[in-house]
């Protein structure tokens, strides 16, 4: 039974990570059949803050039957997706080996990995072609990313560097693909906080050979200066990058211009912090929208900021859960096992995830993979310098 249980996962590994099989109905079936399977080892899910989770879509779903909430049905289905793999970490930490968990972690690496140059050869023989995923059916049959599978490639790329760093060349390799895949994937934020998270691990890297005074003169240094010189940064790449898309998006930065359509979703999310501040308790619930007529004044909600948005649909209720959640799995995740190292590429990695989450959607099946499932195992098994036998 439970290697049974672990091909379901695979397969919701394969099918969550590889744009062209995503779905959300096969993904819901896996999870169904994963459920059925791990049954007999149910015992291994410890009764704490992790079913509070359940309580928390439940609430959720309370307020949609009850008619506070209109949105469709498949999106609870992704509150669902997205936590899944915390449950499934919680139970294979326990019933895996030290092998078994090793294998996972690396098959995870390369589903992400292979997709990831499927996508750079496709780019290349047509340029562009993702960005025609938003306007158009012209590459709907491809198996080509959108902007969650590019954030994915981001967040496992944080993983890829930290090993890099320890001298693994293959590693190495895979974060100069990995930026590359970004530059013509046409995502500009997740290449700036890419180059962000980047910056901040070799500052403390640097900072932690040095001495305890000088370290600290050294990360005030490392927060000043990128305030100062931000903009002298990107105009310096925006004449290196050959992407235009890009580059127009950085010219926007550069000058402020938040008529821009990049610059916009500022806008997007202050719409639903004013919603936020009308409904400040319980919020307007999870709207239905219409986005071929735009009604995002209508709705209250700009869809475009995970963190303010779920303040506009839940209010106050829905931070304080939000909160709950992430401070007990990092409460959770500074229990494990692995090296320092492990922890700080975790640590990077949620901060990206805030970050990226600020102006753009984050929660889906994709991510909750990589976050609660990649991440923990990372954290929890000392990947980075181990090898099993």
């Amino acid at each position: 039974m439970k290697t049974l249980n672990k091909w379901i996962f695979c397969l919701y590994i394969i099918v969550t990570l590889t744009p062209i099989l995503s779905s959300c109905y096969i993904q819901m079936a896996l999870v169904v059949l994963w459920g059925l399977t791990i049954i007999p080892v149910f015992q291994y899910v410890e009764k704490d803050w992790k079913l509070f989770i359940f309580a928390w879509i439940g609430y959720a779903i309370i307020l949609r039957v009850i008619g506070f909430s209109t949105a469709s049905w498949g999106n609870y289905g992704i509150y669902v997706l997205f936590y899944y793999p915390l449950f499934v970490f919680a139970i294979y930490r326990h019933i895996l080996n030290d092998k078994e968990k090793h294998c996972m972690v690396n098959f995870i690496m390369a589903v992400a990995l292979l997709n990831m140059l499927y996508n750079i050869f496709f780019l290349i023989r047509h340029p562009g072609a993702n960005q025609e995923l938003n306007f158009s059916d012209m590459y709907a049959g491809c198996n080509l990313g959108n902007s969650d599978f590019t954030f994915v490639i981001m967040l496992v790329l944080i993983i890829y560097l930290y090993y890099a760093i320890h001298g693994r060349i293959i590693y190495f390799l895979a974060v100069v693909l990995g930026c590359f895949y970004l530059v013509i994937s046409s995502k500009t934020t997740a290449l700036l906080v890419f180059l962000i998270i980047t910056y901040i691990i070799f500052v403390e890297k640097f900072a932690a050979k040095i001495e305890k005074r000088q370290r600290i003169l050294i990360e005030c240094l490392g927060i000043i200066l990128p305030l100062l010189l931000y903009k002298p940064v990107l105009i310096v790449m925006s004449h290196f990058i050959s992407n235009q898309y890009i580059v127009e998006r950085l010219n926007a930065l550069i000058v402020g211009d938040t008529s821009s359509v990049y610059l916009s979703r500022a806008g997007l999310a202050k719409i639903s912090f004013h919603t936020f501040s009308n409904h400040p308790v319980l919020g307007i619930g999870y709207v239905k929208a219409d986005f071929s007529k735009i009604d995002y004044v209508t709705t209250g909600i700009g869809h475009h900021s995970e963190f303010i948005d779920h303040l506009g649909r839940y209010g106050l209720i829905g931070a304080v859960a939000y909160i709950f959640i992430w401070y007990n799995y990092f409460k959770t995740f500074n229990s494990y096992s692995g090296t320092k190292e492990d922890h700080y590429a975790g640590i990077m990695i949620f901060i990206a995830f805030m970050m990226y989450s600020l102006l753009n959607n984050s929660m889906d099946a994709m991510s909750g993979v990589v976050i609660f499932y990649l991440v923990s195992s990372v954290a929890d098994g000392d990947f980075g310098k181990k090898k099993y036998q």
